[in-house]
């Protein structure tokens, strides 16, 4: 690794650069295994990175439609009023039933006035 650069020109890609040196016999195994570690962690760290991003916006995505869905205030304002886990669960469905009976309802009188045009 002193001063003699007889490999390829250094702006082109390093592993060309070790597999070009090490088919002329002037690369050891390690230096191979080496180079094939250091580029292994790396393409993990990119790959993990892109995860993340890819994972930051489906998360930043889902929370707007859901934001969107139930209002924070009430449902934090029902969680607090709640004092165990069962009164909780019966809020919760009696709030599902009362959206449920407003969906059928809204439904019903757009089915009604379908029919009356």
């Amino acid at each position: 690794m002193g001063s003699s650069h007889r490999g390829p020109p250094l702006g082109r890609p390093a592993l060309a650069a070790v597999s070009r040196t090490c088919l002329r016999r002037e690369c050891s195994p390690e230096r191979v295994t080496l180079v094939r570690a250091i580029f292994g962690v790396v393409s993990l760290l990119v790959v993990l990175a892109i995860v993340a991003l890819v994972a930051n916006r489906q998360l930043r995505a889902t929370a707007r439609a859901v934001g969107g869905a139930v209002p924070v205030e009430a449902s934090m304002a029902s969680a607090a009023s709640a004092a165990t886990v069962g009164e909780q669960s019966q809020q919760l469905q009696q709030r599902v039933k009362a959206d449920v009976t407003k969906a059928l309802e809204r439904g019903a009188a757009a089915t009604r006035e379908a029919a009356d045009k």
